[in-house]
């Protein structure tokens, strides 16, 4: 039951950029010369295939590439465009999640200083039979809220199976964040609602 709502919570969060506020704090952004601000791809590792992962990338215009594996569903290479609404949305969000100040390593030395204390325990009976690798490049010459000058943001995030550690260490805040700035990633690559163009040969 406890991971039901766990679950729920994430989805509510994860959902709320939908609806962008008419007051919503503004974003500035400055990309690394022609390089996306955002890219985010997951790998599954029961899958053996050249065409083994979903990617998504963000570009500062708006526009948005997906490319979904062979066994998925829409599979192939797309492209759309996100409004300036909803890009102001969806970094409003991201950045509410903490993400563009993510500290990776100490996040993961919480993950394994509670791991340590639930083996110690005898009471981690927690088992992942299909891991999936998460991997989210954040790449901004300048990320800037309102008048500040900004900050320049380069990092890269990589985690085995996110919404598991979210659902087993649910004292960790900044793993239900990372989980939630995840379900919204993977939003933007169901393109099938957002009038998106099939990119012929693309990846």
């Amino acid at each position: 039951m406890k991971s039901l709502v766990l679950t729920a919570a994430i989805a509510l969060l994860s959902n709320s950029w939908i609806m962008a506020m008419a007051d919503s704090q503004r974003f500035t952004v400055k990309a690394n010369g022609n390089a996306p601000i955002i890219h985010f791809t997951r790998l599954h590792h029961r899958v053996a295939d050249v065409d083994d992962h979903q990617e998504l990338s963000v570009f500062a215009d708006g526009r948005v590439r997906v490319h979904n594996p062979v066994y998925m569903k829409n599979a192939g290479t797309y492209q759309y465009e996100l409004s300036a609404k909803d890009m102001q949305s969806l970094l409003e969000t991201l950045d509410g999640y903490g993400l563009m100040t993510l500290d990776s390593n100490s996040l993961a030395a919480a993950r394994a200083s509670a791991a340590t204390s639930r083996n110690a325990s005898h009471n981690d009976r927690f088992h992942v039979s299909d891991l999936t690798a998460t991997h989210i490049t954040l790449s901004f010459a300048n990320f800037a809220k309102d008048s500040d000058k900004g900050i320049a943001v380069q990092k890269h995030i990589v985690w085995n199976d996110i919404p598991a550690d979210a659902r087993r260490f649910k004292d960790i805040a900044g793993l239900k964040q990372l989980a939630a700035a995840e379900q919204v990633l993977l939003q933007l690559t169901d393109h099938s609602r957002r009038n998106a163009i099939r990119v012929a040969g693309g990846k």
